[in-house]
């Protein structure tokens, strides 16, 4: 069926002040995957919510608490506050398959969340923590009926992983991937709305011999609607 809409949800969260439209220069001194995160981030901040690492939603109070080192090109600043205060960023987008116009005619829709984070471990043969910038990705589509609006049926949701590193020179000795991966979809007991979820760890070697623990049990979850 082919695909005739994409639309971007954006955070519930209303900012009060003007946001910069010009990306900062990116210091030698900052990660570089870094910097490119907040730039995405600063030229895209309603594309975004924030997450703390109780699980609230702090979106307003990262933009307000950090705008003014962005424009002032102070990532590390940013950085430091990030490691301390932000479990992840959430970026979620929707595809809507093409409506029929046909009364009882059923209609799929795809969705999907990207969170992205910094997670870091203790390595025992290397100096300092190995930090990396994860890319968890948690996809899935469900059907309603396009005339009373109510779901008919789901899929159940797929994880896929990725993820760049950050200050660590020695790449081939490094891998890194997710375990013990669950999902689960859930429809509401109206039929109006479709929860999907996953859990999953964090975890690599490095050296082949040296094993790393960068996250235990991540959760992430979206929820489709029909419109």
């Amino acid at each position: 069926m082919k695909k005739i809409l994409i639309s971007t949800i954006f955070c519930l969260f209303t900012l009060i002040v003007v946001r910069t439209s010009v990306f900062a220069a990116i210091p030698k001194s900052t990660t570089k995957n870094f910097g490119s995160l907040m730039n995405d981030y600063f030229a895209e901040t309603n594309s975004y919510a924030v997450i703390n690492k109780n699980g609230d939603d702090i979106s307003n109070a990262f933009y307000l608490d950090n705008i003014k080192s962005y424009q002032s090109s102070d990532y590390n600043s940013i950085e430091s506050y990030t490691l301390k205060n932000v479990s992840c960023f959430s970026k979620t987008t929707i595809t809507k398959a093409a409506n029929l116009g046909v009364p009882n005619a059923f209609t799929t829709r795809h969705i999907s969340k990207e969170d992205s984070y910094i997670a870091s471990a203790k390595s025992s043969v290397y100096d300092d923590k190995i930090k990396i910038k994860c890319f968890v990705t948690l996809s899935a589509s469900f059907t309603y009926n396009f005339t009373t609006g109510k779901i008919t049926g789901c899929s159940d949701p797929t994880l896929s992983f990725d993820y760049d590193t950050m200050d660590f020179e020695n790449l081939t000795e490094l891998n890194v991937r997710t375990d013990n991966i669950s999902t689960e979809s859930s429809v509401s007991s109206d039929k109006y709305s479709v929860t999907f979820s996953s859990n999953y760890d964090v975890i690599g070697t490095y050296l082949t011999f040296d094993d790393l623990t960068f996250a235990k049990n991540k959760r992430i979850t979206m929820t489709g609607t029909p419109e």
